[in-house]
């Protein structure tokens, strides 16, 4: 009989065993996988916010764009390093010093200057292009930290080097008062590229959403209910050069553990001081 409970009790921890080398990975996974989300999640609130500071940055310095860029960075420092004192502090899990506000801010300037200046280069590259009159669609990746576009108002607009904020009637700078107002409302397209970097799970992560949007879906072949004469495969999107040129550069990050999410939002406002047309049409901030 105590033979037999013995036998018994060793097949229990062997299934044991077994049941744990399946649940353990996936309930790792899930944690992981969480806290990743999560950050992502914090990552987008703090984008609409670094939107809504740029804009408001914007429509008090004549449309600039690089005021602009600092103040959506400070927005979205949160989600780049430890801001929550100026010197800094031991890291209570590790054993080391954590950097300050200034050291964080510093490091993100950095990073914003490189991207935005190898970003600039290209654009001026696809400027130089044009002005040959060839006709290159646009091939500047939005490769850097953060990337601001003004959708409105355009270069075209501005008949004149700058355009009076407060015009209410008669004409302008040679704009009639109801198109200055439409004008003068400055909409912007903010994107961030965020840095995930939970192990494990911002590889998966980035995996699925580059398969999102660059990929194609298709559909189980092993499932019952399997029809042939279907298409099997839903036709990819045409991506543009830009994005091609982005995919790859996301794709050559990746392969080095450095895997990055663009979040992208939108913001407008009235403008507090007059446009200039040179602020529009600048390639670079």
């Amino acid at each position: 009989m105590a033979r037999r409970l013995a036998h018994l009790r060793s097949g229990e921890e062997g299934q044991a065993m077994v049941e744990a080398a399946i649940v353990l990975p996936l309930m790792t996974f899930i944690v992981v996988g969480t806290i990743q989300l999560l950050q992502i999640q914090q990552a987008k609130v703090l984008t609409e916010y670094a939107a809504y500071q740029a804009t408001r940055t914007g429509i008090v310095h004549n449309g600039d764009r690089k005021p602009m860029l600092n103040a959506a960075l400070i927005a979205v420092l949160p989600s780049l390093g430890a801001t929550d004192s100026l010197a800094g502090k031991r890291d209570p899990f590790r054993n080391r010093r954590r950097p300050g506000l200034p050291q964080t801010w510093l490091r993100a300037k950095v990073l914003l200057t490189l991207t935005g200046l190898a970003q600039c280069g290209v654009a001026s590259l696809h400027a130089w292009l044009n002005g040959f009159g060839l006709p290159i669609p646009n091939f500047t990746p939005r490769a850097g930290l953060v990337n601001i576009e003004i959708t409105n108002p355009t270069p075209g607009d501005l008949p004149e080097r700058e355009l009076d904020f407060d015009c209410v009637d008669g004409r302008c700078q040679g704009v009639a008062a109801a198109d200055a107002r439409r004008i003068n409302r400055l909409s912007i397209r903010l994107r961030y590229n965020y840095w995930m970097r939970i192990p494990f799970a911002a590889n998966l992560i980035h995996d699925a959403w580059l398969a999102s949007v660059f990929g194609r879906k298709h559909e189980n072949r092993l499932s019952p209910i399997h029809n042939e004469e279907e298409p099997q495969v839903e036709p990819p999107r045409n991506l543009t050069m830009q994005e091609n040129i982005e995919f790859a550069i996301l794709r050559f990050l990746a392969d080095r553990g450095y895997h990055f999410i663009p979040l992208e939002t939108t913001y407008a406002m009235q403008m507090q001081s007059n446009l200039y047309r040179h602020h529009l049409a600048r390639a670079c901030p």
